[in-house]
């Protein structure tokens, strides 16, 4: 009786939490009375659009209404160690790759995984949190190269800061560092939390959940004049007085475009869809991968292993102090920006993000990793099972601007089938080159004294279809790479931004779609080249700069 007491008694601080989040997490108010006309429809209530809700909305002489195909974020999504296992859940989208020719050889059916957000806050509710604004370069050169004007470093850098409520005593560490990331008193702060919890109550903003947007209503100008979308399975259209802006992702925001007739022309005939406006909507698809096969077992109980992270006090810990392991990043306690033999040694412009993650693929005991993963059988039990229940960590060597391309193609007419997504992985020569390079350099980092004297080894048994290979020679660490080719889920470019006359582009530096008035995009997938780190910071700057871009607000750029 005794020991049942005290288990209550600690149990209590967590009881009074949930209930209290229970209560209030909803605080971003949602409604189900809509109206039949707004001034601005928001589809995707993601990393974007609920910035952009927020933004807008602000003027209370305007009328916003923001629709979401997901839910709302839940107790369990806000505990940042929790991470991977909000995928493959109702708040992801747990879309796959098509078989990939040049990568994922030890992945089921040679697909990728890919979550992404189908929940208030999108992608930033499932993401690592890591905050990274990328090389100051990569924008310049999307002005310089691309046409992107009004988007060089000196003209997003306001925004970036406009957006930030930076807490980190190291504010100024760079180069190898310990990672800066969206989180608000050790919870995961998203956008939904950050943007629309803060805007929702006010009365010229509304906000629709479980609504899937089908297909945007063009009139004889043409103009996007209206949107249909999809609740419970009834039908409803609404109208925007200003402007429709597509706020839907690198996947979502391409194929609702197709859907709705914006697209190349050839491949929306073939599928009997009407052609509105011919743009090679979907192409330019650009990601950031690293080889997964570079984790080490250490003899000492210092990483982040589940089953000892996880436990009842640290479960309190967690939710009455915002402290303790639960508060980290999905285990990502490092970063670090160096260079490949094949980056210009004279400029400041690394061509590789390492990842340091306090575990691996084994420190859930197979739990949520290997699923999420996609591993085969036969590779998880060669070469990861004999590790369960040991101490582990990894280094990650990611990409950060490959050359190969993919696309995004829809596979029918049918709003309601998954789009075609093929990022074609390894398709060009020079990201394999450079991986491998990459990968040399953290196997030397992790014979560094700091690492030995953990016992560090290398979790170490020939890949299955690598055995052909004299191991650690480039072809054996290519083939590691090619068999475990993930994501690190920062897809973009499949509704590329620049100069409107390049025919390669779908939206001008305002983010309005060619060939149409009225309608904006405002994702990911306007980015010309994927940014020089995570994703996820340079997309809320992207929100933050078309927000005045819209209500016609000039802010002077910093110089820094």
């Amino acid at each position: 009786m005794t020991e049942s007491l005290t288990v209550l008694t600690a149990l209590l601080p967590l009881g009074v939490f949930i209930v209290y989040q229970t209560l209030t997490n909803g605080n971003v108010y949602t409604t189900e009375k809509v109206d039949i006309e707004y001034d601005y429809i928001i589809i995707g209530a993601g990393s974007a659009g609920s910035v952009i809700a927020n933004r807008l909305s602000e003027d209370p002489s305007i009328r916003v209404l923001i629709l979401e195909a997901g839910g709302k974020e839940n107790v369990v999504s806000d505990i940042p160690l929790a991470a991977a296992m909000i995928q493959q859940t109702p708040l992801d989208w747990s879309y796959q790759t098509e078989p990939q020719k040049a990568a994922g050889f030890g992945l089921i059916n040679r697909r990728v995984r890919w979550p992404r957000g189908k929940v208030l806050g999108g992608s930033s509710v499932l993401n690592y949190m890591l905050y990274v604004r990328g090389n100051r370069r990569d924008y310049d050169r999307w002005e310089r190269e691309h046409g992107a004007y009004g988007w060089s470093w000196r003209d997003v850098f306001p925004y970036f800061l406009k957006a930030e409520d930076n807490r980190d005593p190291l504010i100024a560490n760079n180069g190898f560092a310990i990672p800066q990331g969206t989180i608000r008193r050790g919870a995961r702060c998203s956008t939904s939390k950050a943007y629309l919890r803060t805007s929702s109550g006010r009365s010229n903003l509304d906000v629709l959940i479980f609504a899937f947007v089908t297909k945007i209503i063009f009139d004889e100008n043409p103009r996007a004049r209206a949107i249909t979308y999809d609740k419970f399975g009834v039908q409803h259209t609404v109208f925007a007085r200003k402007e429709i802006i597509l706020c839907a992702g690198t996947v979502n925001s391409p194929q609702l475009l197709m859907l709705s007739g914006i697209g190349p022309r050839k491949y929306l005939k073939k599928l009997g869809i009407p052609v509105l406006v011919n743009l090679p909507v979907g192409k330019n698809l650009q990601d950031h991968i690293y080889p997964g096969a570079l984790s080490y077992v250490v003899d000492q109980p210092v990483t982040a292993f589940l089953p000892r992270a996880f436990t009842l006090p640290n479960i309190i810990r967690y939710f009455t102090k915002g402290e303790g392991p639960l508060t980290l990043f999905g285990a990502v306690e490092g970063l670090g920006f160096i260079k490949t033999k094949f980056a210009n040694i004279t400029d400041d412009y690394p061509d590789i993000e390492i990842h340091f993650l306090s575990g691996s693929v084994v420190a859930d005991i197979g739990n949520s990793f290997r699923s999420n993963q996609g591993i085969t059988d036969e590779l998880w039990e060669k070469v990861y099972a004999p590790y369960l229940g040991q101490d582990t960590f990894s280094l990650f060597p990611v990409l950060l601007r490959p050359e190969s391309r993919g696309f995004i193609k829809l596979r029918s007419s049918n709003p309601y089938d998954a789009p075609i997504i093929d990022p074609c992985y390894l398709t060009k020569e020079k990201d394999i080159l450079t991986i491998v390079d990459a990968m040399k350099k953290c196997l030397a980092l992790a014979q560094t004294l700091p690492f030995r004297r953990f016992g560090t080894r290398l979790i170490f048994d020939v890949f299955p279809g690598c055995e052909t290979y004299k191991p650690w020679s480039d072809g054996y660490l290519a083939c590691l790479a090619r068999t475990l080719t993930y994501t690190i889920y920062h897809p973009v470019g499949t509704c590329k931004m620049g100069d409107p006359r390049d025919p390669s582009t779908v939206v001008d530096p305002q983010l309005r779609v060619k060939g149409v008035a009225g309608l904006r995009v405002v994702d990911g997938s306007v980015m010309p080249t994927i940014t020089s780190g995570n994703t996820n910071a340079p997309i809320i700057m992207i929100a933050e700069k078309a927000a005045d871009m819209i209500r016609g607000i000039n802010t002077v750029p910093l110089t820094h």
